[in-house]
C-alpha cells in the first residue's frame, strides 16, 4: 500500500526509525479508494476531532517503522481501546498482523474500524488508544487520539449559487455533514432545472442523494426539523426522501399541501437511470460527477474514463451540432450520442481537474487501470498546449 502524507511535524517523528503507533478518525469513504487507488506518497487523511451521534466514522490505526528495509517480514501485535475520558476502557480489537513490507515507504495500515455513537452515548471526550508491539524486535509504541462527541447543530446557511456550486464540487475533501445539511436547506438550492433531465439538475440530484446516503443520520434531523421549514424546503425534503427510496413521511406532520405534493411525487415521478448499466445522455456524465463529489470514490471517475473510448465519434458529433441537423440513421444517432458523451467527459475532466483527489485518481489510473488507448486519450486531454511561431 502507498505511504501516508503526514504533517511536517509527524513526518519528522516517523523518520526516527523507532516503531511508532499512529491513529486517526476520518469521515472519508470507508472503501479506502483515497488510500489504495492513488500514487505512492500522495495519501492525505482529513482527520476529525468532533463527531455527532449517529454519524458513521472510520477509526484508522497505522504503524510506522515496523521494519528497517523493504522486503523484510513484520509481525505486529496490537490492541485498540476506546474509553470515555476518565472512564474504563473497552477493547475494540486485539489481534496480530504479519507479512512482508514489499513497497516503498514504511507505513502499514491496520484494519480500520467503522464506528457509530448511539443516542445512549454521553456527550464529551472519548479516547482511542493504540497499543502496539513488534513481536520480532520487541519494540513497543502507544498512541492516543481524542474525539469529542458533540450535540448536533447545522452550520451557517450557504447562500448564492456560486457558493453552493463550490461546496458541492469540493465536498469530498470537506466531508462536513453540518455543511451538507445547511446547503440542502439553502434558499438558493433547488432540484429543478428547466429543460434538463426529468426537469431536474442531475448533478445536484446525484450529489445530494449520495451525500445523504453517506451521512444518513441527517434524515432523522430533516424529519425532526420538517415543520420548522418553509414550503420550499419541505418540498425538497419530500423529494429527497423519495429519491432515496425511504418510507413516505408520516402525514401527521404534513400540511394538506405537503400531503398532496408527497402523493404527486410518489405516484407521478418515475426514473431510475443507472450510468453504470447504460450511458445514454449527458445526464449520465452528470450523475457520475455528483456521486464523485459526494463520496470521493474511484468508481464514478473510472466510469467517466470509459467514455473516452468514444473519441472517434466526437468529430461527427461536433459536425452535426454545428450544422444543427439530425442523424440520418439509427446507427449515426448512436454515434452522435457517443460523441456527445465523449465531449462532455473531456470537458468535465478538465473543468474538475483542480480537485486534488481527482488528480490522484487519474494519475493512479494512468499507471494501473487503463487500456493503452484510454491511457493515450487521457494523456492527450491533459497534454500542455504548444504554440508555434514563425520567424519574421
Amino acid at each position: 500500500m502507498p505511504s501516508l502524507v503526514f504533517s511536517q511535524e509527524t513526518t519528522q517523528e516517523s523518520q526516527a526509525k523507532n516503531l511508532k503507533a499512529l491513529n486517526f478518525v476520518t469521515l472519508m469513504d470507508p472503501n479506502l479508494d483515497w488510500w489504495i487507488k492513488v500514487p505512492p506518497n500522495t495519501v492525505s487523511i482529513k482527520n476529525e476531532t468532533k463527531i455527532y451521534r449517529g454519524e458513521k466514522f472510520l477509526y484508522i490505526p497505522l504503524v510506522a517503522n515496523s521494519t528497517k528495509t523493504a522486503n523484510e517480514p513484520y509481525k505486529l501485535k496490537y490492541t485498540i481501546f476506546l474509553s470515555k475520558e476518565n472512564s474504563d476502557a473497552e477493547i475494540l480489537r486485539d489481534d496480530i498482523l504479519e507479512g512482508v513490507l514489499n513497497v516503498s515507504g514504511n507505513v502499514i495500515l491496520l484494519p480500520p474500524i467503522g464506528i457509530v455513537f448511539e443516542d445512549s452515548d454521553e456527550y464529551g471526550n472519548y479516547i482511542f488508544t493504540l497499543n502496539l508491539e513488534n513481536v520480532l524486535s520487541g519494540e513497543q509504541s502507544l498512541s492516543t487520539y481524542k474525539l469529542e462527541l458533540i450535540p448536533w447543530a447545522p452550520s451557517t446557511a450557504v447562500s448564492g449559487a456560486e457558493n453552493i456550486n463550490d461546496t458541492v464540487k469540493n465536498f469530498n475533501q470537506l466531508n462536513d455533514p453540518a455543511l451538507l445539511y445547511s446547503t440542502f436547506l439553502s434558499e438558493d438550492f433547488t432540484f429543478y432545472q428547466r429543460g434538463s433531465w426529468h426537469g431536474l439538475n442531475p448533478v445536484t440530484y446525484s450529489y445530494f442523494l449520495n451525500a445523504f446516503d453517506k451521512f444518513d443520520f441527517l434524515y432523522e434531523h430533516l424529519i425532526a426539523d420538517f415543520q420548522n421549514q418553509n414550503s420550499f424546503n419541505r418540498q425538497k425534503i419530500i423529494m429527497l426522501n423519495f429519491f432515496a427510496k425511504r418510507d413516505a413521511i408520516d402525514e401527521n406532520i404534513l400540511s394538506r399541501d405537503d400531503i398532496a405534493f408527497q402523493n404527486y411525487v410518489r405516484n407521478e415521478l418515475s426514473f431510475d437511470d443507472n450510468p453504470y448499466e447504460k450511458l445514454e445522455s449527458l445526464s449520465s456524465v452528470d450523475l457520475l460527477w455528483g456521486e464523485f463529489f459526494a463520496k470521493g470514490t474511484y468508481e464514478p471517475v473510472r466510469r467517466i474514463l470509459d467514455i473516452l473510448a468514444f473519441f472517434e465519434d466526437a468529430e461527427y458529433a461536433k459536425e452535426i451540432m454545428a450544422k444543427k441537423t439530425k442523424p440520418d440513421s439509427s446507427e449515426n444517432a448512436a454515434k452522435l450520442i457517443r460523441g456527445i458523451l465523449y465531449l462532455a467527459a473531456e470537458k468535465s475532466l478538465k473543468g474538475n481537474a483542480q480537485n486534488k483527489l481527482l488528480q490522484n485518481y487519474l494519475k493512479w489510473a494512468d499507471v494501473n487501470d487503463l487500456t493503452p488507448a484510454l491511457k493515450l486519450r487521457l494523456r492527450t486531454i491533459f497534454a500542455p498546449k504548444t504554440t508555434s511561431t514563425q520567424s519574421e
